[in-house]
Formats: C-alpha cells, structure tokens, sequence
C-alpha cells in the first residue's frame, strides 16, 4: 500500500483541486491504505468468497503461469526471471533451449502437467539458465515472446537502454555526498515538463519556513533552537 496509496491521493488531490477551479468550493480527502488495497486484491477476495480458499505466501510461483520463477545465470548473484503462461509460450520456450529431449514428455506437456512437476521443471531450467549470460538470455527470450527480465542491480538500471533512452536518472549536487543520481520523473509533459532537486538535509530550511511562511521572530526561532525543537543541517 505505500506503492499504491500515493498514486490514488494524486489522483484524488486532482480531482479535489478540479473542483475547486470549477466551484471555488474545496474538497475533504479520506484516503484509507487498507481500502486501496483491497481494490488491487479482486481475484483473491473472489477465490475465497467463491471457493473458500484463504490466499497463502506463494514465493516465486503463481497459479496461472509455469514456469515462473527467477532462475540463477552465469557470475555472482546473477538472475534472470522467466514466466511461461501459455503452452505456445511452452513451446516458444523449448525452442530457444534448443529441444531439450526432457522438455517433450508428458509431465511438461500443459501448464496444469508443469504446475504438478514444478520443483523438478525448476531445477532442469537452472541448469540451463546458470552457465549463460543472463542479459543475452533475457533478450532471447523476449525475442521469442518468452517474458523474461533480468534481476536487475543498482548498476544494472543505470546501464538500462531504456532507462538512459529516457533519461530517467538525474544527477544533482548534493551538499554532502556531492553529484549523486536521483530518480527522475516517470511522465515527460511537454508544457510543464518538471524537475528533480536535489534531497535537501535534515532542517535545511527551516529558516525560510519559520520566517517567510510562518512568520516567526528572530527570537522565536532562537528559542525553538535551545529547546532542541530544531535540529540544525549539517554543513
């Protein structure tokens, strides 16, 4: 919920501050961390209003695709996701693996026949995928329609075609750990295309805030001082 909260009180805030613009009239905001999850949960609230069944932690697997899981590759702590949903997919899959004689029996056949022999499946594509790179694999596999994504490092993302296409990551001065790289923006807007500042430090602006938006004295500010109430920021 604190990935999924944010994007619905944006939208929310939008939404208020629409209606203010169209009524001058503002907008109380209830925004529940629970009910916004709950709404990305309707397949399993339905699984046990329907069947009974009561959702359980399931790691790496899920019950519409096998195989499904992060499969180790070649080098240190190197991994390369692969989710097979369909039994085209299957076969798309067998192929690039070059047509295993394994991979043709009846026990891998269908997905329901894969999801029975899932831990042995695992471990026969471990085998396959640990000797290889798993960047050159990760783009076989997306070139066969095979969903595939490599487990990716800090390092790995500022590498990233994509990612650098879009210039995602930007860079910043920062008064104590120097240029440093933030995440950027997800949305590009042509008239208000924004931009990212730089983290600010603990207490940086608290003169500004008391002075010019809250407008206390001088001696005001002094006393919250002593008091410890603020915590100066680090030169």
């Amino acid at each position: 919920t604190d990935m999924l909260t944010p994007a619905v009180g944006a939208t929310l805030i939008t939404a208020a501050l629409d209606y203010r613009q169209r009524t001058n009239k503002g907008q109380w905001i209830d925004l529940s961390q629970f009910e916004t999850g709950v709404n990305h949960m309707p397949t399993t609230i339905l699984d046990y209003t329907v069947n009974g069944r009561v959702a359980t932690r399931c790691g790496n697997q899920d019950a519409a695709a096998c195989p499904h899981a992060a499969y180790r590759c070649q080098g240190h702590d190197r991994w390369l996701s692969i989710v097979v949903t369909t039994d085209e997919e299957w076969r798309a899959f067998v192929n690039v693996m070059d047509n295993p004689a394994w991979a043709h029996t009846a026990r891998f056949s269908t997905r329901d026949n894969r999801k029975v022999h899932e831990e042995e499946l695992n471990h026969l594509i471990s085998s396959w995928t640990e000797p290889q790179d798993a960047l050159v694999l990760e783009n076989r596999l997306q070139q066969a329609g095979v969903a595939a994504g490599l487990v990716a490092k800090q390092s790995d993302l500022f590498e990233d075609p994509q990612l650098k296409d879009r210039e995602f990551f930007a860079w910043c001065d920062h008064k104590v750990m120097g240029r440093s790289p933030y995440d950027g923006l997800m949305s590009h807007l042509s008239k208000t295309p924004g931009a990212i500042a730089s983290a600010p430090l603990l207490g940086e602006h608290y003169e500004e805030i008391l002075r010019d938006l809250l407008n206390f004295s001088e001696d005001q500010i002094a006393e919250l001082i002593a008091q410890g109430v603020i915590e100066m920021h680090l030169e």
